[in-house]
């Protein structure tokens, strides 16, 4: 078992075998889907993910987890380990049928994975990932309160919250608890005429003010504010994303 954590890298391992086995009772996959796990640590969910799977890739960035992995695992062309930081993979590596993406994500990177995958062209079935509560909670907030980040991912994708793991599941225990959530592409909000990049730097600007009226970032994107279906009273996590495509498109018509 491995025990030289590295904080730099965010490694919180998850130990506790209910959690373990919920999580693979919360996915949809079976033996022909083709799984990806992200930070597979020293392979206490990938001994799940292998027992259910004929295919199954792992990314894992730390050297002296790849060693460990290599031994434990009879590694061949249904049991993939690639050792590079995910955030610097090249996606198109991994674009299969049926794909089902897992990781219990390091604290420190969690929404950068969640983003570059939501931001990437792969067909996926659904992800399913352990981050910190407290951002589970800006990607799906409780209170329909809509947060920058909630509104960028729904473009893209639907997230759900399944439920809490305490931090004494975890070896070193965090201070924090962590979330299990579910992604599922859902591409309803967004079409061929959506931009992408100037709906991210309207919610920039929105959101770098959450508790001033709407009013306030509006008066930066717009040079004269046009009539809009929602109060100009209202705060930006009041808004929801209709609202926000709404200001997309009237910014697109003025410039």
């Amino acid at each position: 078992m491995f025990t030289n954590f590295k904080k730099n890298l965010g490694q919180n391992f998850l130990r506790d075998k209910y959690y373990l086995n919920k999580i693979i009772d919360c996915s949809s996959f079976n033996i022909h889907s083709n799984l990806l796990e992200i930070g597979p640590g020293d392979g206490a969910l990938t001994e799940y993910l292998n027992y259910k799977s004929k295919s199954l890739t792992l990314v894992e960035i730390d050297k002296d987890l790849i060693r460990i992995l290599s031994k434990k695992f009879e590694l061949n062309k249904n049991l993939i380990l690639k050792h590079i930081d995910f955030l610097k993979l090249n996606l198109s590596e991994v674009k299969k049928d049926n794909l089902f993406i897992f990781g219990n994500l390091p604290y420190n990177a969690s929404s950068q994975i969640i983003l570059k995958i939501l931001e990437s062209d792969v067909v996926y079935s659904e992800c399913i990932f352990l981050i910190q509560k407290e951002l589970a909670l800006r990607f799906a907030p409780e209170y329909r309160k809509s947060t920058k980040l909630s509104m960028q991912t729904k473009l893209l994708a639907n997230i759900e919250i399944l439920f809490d793991v305490p931090n004494t599941a975890f070896e070193p225990v965090p201070e924090v608890t962590s979330s299990v959530i579910k992604i599922t592409k859902d591409r309803k909000y967004i079409d061929n005429s959506i931009d992408y990049l100037k709906f991210k730097k309207i919610l920039q600007v929105c959101f770098s003010h959450p508790r001033k009226k709407i009013l306030f970032p509006l008066k930066k994107i717009f040079s004269t504010i046009p009539s809009f279906s929602f109060s100009l009273d209202k705060r930006p996590e009041e808004l929801i994303i209709n609202d926000y495509l709404e200001i997309l498109n009237k910014y697109g018509k003025q410039i």
